[in-house]
């Protein structure tokens, strides 16, 4: 008998996904530009599950399984979108961008202009930057329902048809069962 599916979007998840919005993500942003690597996302996910996984034991108020799934999901995706933002200032500003002769031609709906006041004073909450912030965030709704619309049919036919496993799925849904305390007994010394 299947398991039943219950509500994982809960005031504990968005304070969860705000976490890994505005705290992860700038460290994530340094890290990639002190380091030169992209960890991304998917770490910043991990490290949210984790936190609040422990914190939901820690006070006796343990997370669900669906809580947490939906927790390394949305941070995720609320610690990606600020680093392309932050490539294409870069890339507009870029020396060799400059030298190639095409930094200044970047539209303005990608990146505000260099002269832009929005650069001198550092600051998002610019007009110049509406236009890219926009596009940006009408484009990951849309990737975001186009993921969507393709997981269901691809649950469709792989999961509950084919019966096969999700691939990626089973380290999520291990940390989330460890953290949730579904299974006390992996716990026993």
């Amino acid at each position: 008998m299947r398991e039943e599916l219950k509500e994982g979007f809960t005031y504990r998840t968005v304070v969860a996904i705000l976490f890994s919005a505005f705290i992860m993500m700038p460290s994530l942003l340094w890290v990639y530009l002190t380091t030169g690597q992209a960890i991304g996302g998917i770490a910043a996910a991990y490290a949210t599950m984790l936190i609040f996984g422990e914190l939901g034991l820690l006070f006796l108020s343990p997370l669900t399984v669906h809580e947490l799934v939906t927790i390394r999901w949305g941070a995720s995706m609320a610690a990606t979108y600020g680093a392309g933002l932050l490539f294409n200032i870069y890339f507009r500003k870029s020396p060799i961008a400059k030298q190639y002769g095409v930094a200044d031609k970047i539209p303005l709906w990608v990146v505000p202009p260099e002269t832009s006041e929005a650069f001198v004073e550092r600051i998002i909450w610019h007009p110049d930057w509406t236009l890219p912030l926009a596009i940006g965030y009408t484009a990951t709704i849309i990737s975001l329902i186009s993921a969507i619309s393709l997981s269901l049919i691809a649950r469709e036919l792989f999961i509950e048809v084919e019966s096969l496993p999700f691939p990626t799925g089973a380290v999520a849904a291990e940390i989330a069962e460890s953290l949730s305390g579904l299974r006390p007994e992996k716990y026993k010394i």
